[in-house]
Parts: structure tokens; sequence; C-alpha cells
């Protein structure tokens, strides 16, 4: 149903999640109806669930299941922490694609964060987004939503140094462009 799913794909329902099991909830695809299923060539909406142990990706599916029953309602109050690290970079050519960079091959580089800092939830956002979030006007930045102090300082300064990175292979993008000599991409 389109509040169940609404429910599900929610951001303060997987930060609840991530706060009750240390796991990680990320929504996947795209809503395809059930008469289009036959005739789609997307990727249907689905949950994808990360974490540290095969214990808490289970209790995290039981949560999820539970939702969906209608035994159980995710907490509207989940005290999460949040924070923005903005990248700075204005102007940028589209052939260097800094979403693509800051992202990495399949969101690698945010995922990373959020594994790497215990779970803290990042989200590229602002203007320059490809999927920019209602009412976004804000300049490019990593939105970081956490459970706890420690988490939201990890994943800040793990995003500033994907940040710093990413600003390093743009002033080589340019040198290349301005002397046409090949330059070592580095980074990641």
């Amino acid at each position: 149903s389109a509040p169940m799913r609404h429910l599900l794909t929610k951001g303060s329902t997987h930060e609840q999640i991530l706060k009750e099991t240390s796991t990680v909830v990320i929504t996947r695809g795209v809503y395809v109806p059930p008469a289009e299923m036959s005739t789609t060539t997307s990727k249907p909406l689905h949950l994808h669930i990360t974490g540290k142990t095969k214990q808490a990706v289970e209790e995290a599916e039981k949560k999820i299941r539970d939702i969906m029953k209608g035994t159980t309602t995710p907490n509207k109050d989940t005290n999460a922490l949040t924070d923005q690290v903005f990248v700075n970079l204005e102007g940028v050519e589209p052939e260097f694609n800094i979403n693509g960079r800051l992202l990495g091959p399949k969101g690698q580089h945010l995922r990373h964060i959020t594994t790497e800092s215990g779970g803290a939830k990042v989200q590229l956002r602002g203007r320059d987004t490809t999927y920019p979030q209602p009412g976004e006007n804000d300049a490019l930045h990593i939105y970081i939503s956490a459970t706890t102090p420690q988490m939201l300082e990890k994943a800040k300064k793990l995003s500033n140094d994907l940040i710093t990175s990413v600003h390093q292979q743009y002033t080589e993008f340019k040198q290349k462009r301005t002397t046409g000599v090949p330059l070592p991409m580095g980074g990641h």
C-alpha cells in the first residue's frame, strides 16, 4: 500500500532501525505499479540492509516485517544528530562528474563512511545533486545523520577526507585541461 511504502522508505524509519539494530537501511530502485511489473526494465523498489553481523541484519529484517504487519510502528522521535559537510566547489565542469566522484562506484564512498563511522546515515544533497530533496536549495553537501556524537564526528571526518580528495582530483583535472598533459587520477 502507498502509506506502508511511504513509511518504510522514510529516513526517520531507517534512522530508528539504525539506532535499534546498528544496521543501515537504504531505499533502492523505483516504485513500479503491480500492473507494470512484467514489462518494466527498472529495478523495483526495495530496502537494502547492511550490518556488521548476520544477527543484526536479521534483527533489522524482523523490525521491517513487524512494521509491515502493523505489529509495531516507528517512533517519530529518533533523537538523531545531524550535520552537513559542504563540498565548496562551484561552477565545476560537467565532465568532471563531481557527484559521481563523491558517491564512488555504486555509492561505495558513502557506504564506506557509513560502515567506518559505525552506522551514520550519509547522503549527497543540495541543488546540484541528481535527486535534490524537496525544497533543497543549499549548495552541494554531504548530509549526515547519526545516533551518537562519536558516530557523527567520525562520519564528518571521513566526509571531509573524501571532499579533500575530490578537491585534489579537481585541481588535477583543471591542470590537465590547461596543459593537455595527462595526470594520474590518484585518490579514490
